[in-house]
C-alpha cells in the first residue's frame, strides 16, 4: 500500500466555490493542500470534456497559463473529477494515485484516460441523493403496475387498466443493495411489500437483515429473481455487471414481472 505524503495535494477539477478550499484543508491543517482549476481550462490544453462542451468556451475561460496548469497537475496526488471533466489528464499527473468521481458509479470515466490507469478510483456511492433516485424507481414500478404510462399517452381503453396491480403483499427484488437499493427497500417495505435483494459482498443467504426480508449473494441472483413481482436494478456498471440481465435472468423471472432499471442501460441485454 502506498504511503501518504506529508502534504497531500488535492486538485479539484471544477469551478471554484468560495470557502471550499478552506473547508477541505481544515480537515487536516498543514497536511492537505487544495487547489481548484476549471475543467474547461485543463481541456483547453488539448483533449475533450465529458459531457462535451464548446471548446471555444474552454479557451475563453483561461485564468491561468499552461505552465501553471502543468505544475498543478504534476504535483496532484488526488484528483476530483466532477461534471464536466477533462478526459485527458493522466500524462500530466505523474504523482496521481487517487481519483474521485461524485456519481454513484464510475462508468462515466470510461471516456477518460483514467479508466485504464492503475490508480485508485472511488465514487459518491451511497451519499449522492439516493432517496430521490429510489423514489423515481418506485414511481416507475407504480406507473407500470397501474397502467399510468397508457394514461400519459392519452389512452383510456379499459384493457390498459385491467392489470391494475396492487403492490401490497407483492415482492420487490433489488439487484444491488447499495445506497439506492437500500432506499428502495425502505420505500417498498413502507408500502407493505416483501423485499428481497442481492449484494456483491454477501457470502451466504440471510433473512431479515439490512432492511430486507431476504438477502442473497450476487451469485444467487436468479433465485432471487424467481421470487420477485418487481425487480429494481441498482448495480454499478462494471465488467462483471455489463449485460447481466440476460436471457437466463429473464427466464428466471416470473411471467408478468415488472423490471425497473435505475442503473446504466448496458446492464440490460436489450435483445434478450
Amino acid at each position: 500500500m502506498q504511503s501518504l505524503p506529508d502534504v497531500l495535494n488535492v486538485l479539484l477539477a471544477m469551478d471554484p466555490v468560495p470557502g471550499r478550499v478552506e473547508l477541505l484543508e481544515g480537515i487536516a491543517p498543514g497536511h492537505i493542500k487544495v487547489l481548484e482549476i476549471s475543467p474547461l481550462e485543463i481541456a483547453s490544453d488539448g483533449g475533450d470534456l465529458w459531457p462535451a462542451r464548446d471548446q471555444q468556451q474552454a479557451e475563453a475561460k483561461q485564468a491561468t497559463t499552461r505552465e501553471q496548469r502543468d505544475a498543478v497537475l504534476r504535483e496532484a496526488h488526488v484528483l476530483y473529477l466532477g461534471f464536466p471533466y477533462p478526459t485527458r489528464v493522466c500524462a500530466r499527473t505523474p504523482n496521481l494515485f487517487w481519483v474521485h468521481h461524485p456519481a454513484a458509479g464510475v462508468s462515466n470515466l470510461r471516456s477518460s484516460d483514467v479508466w485504464e490507469k492503475p490508480v485508485l478510483v472511488t465514487s459518491g456511492r451511497g451519499s449522492n441523493a439516493a432517496l430521490p433516485i429510489a423514489e423515481i424507481a418506485f414511481a416507475g414500478a407504480l406507473m407500470l403496475a397501474k397502467g399510468l404510462h397508457h394514461a400519459a399517452r392519452g389512452s383510456i381503453d379499459r384493457p390498459h387498466y385491467s392489470r391494475n396491480l396492487t403492490i401490497e403483499g407483492k415482492t420487490m427484488g433489488i439487484v444491488g443493495l447499495g445506497g439506492i437499493g437500500s432506499a428502495i427497500a425502505q420505500l417498498a417495505r413502507g408500502a407493505g411489500m416483501r423485499v428481497v435483494a442481492t449484494r456483491r459482498s454477501a457470502v451466504k443467504r440471510e433473512s431479515d437483515v439490512d432492511g430486507v426480508d431476504e438477502l442473497y449473494p450476487a451469485a444467487e441472483m436468479r433465485e432471487m429473481l424467481a421470487e420477485s413481482d418487481f425487480v429494481a436494478v441498482c448495480v454499478m456498471l462494471t465488467h462483471e455487471t455489463q449485460g447481466m440481465m440476460d436471457a437466463g435472468a429473464f427466464d428466471a423471472m416470473k411471467s408478468g414481472a415488472i423490471l425497473v432499471n435505475i442503473a446504466r442501460g448496458e446492464i440490460i441485454d436489450e435483445p434478450a
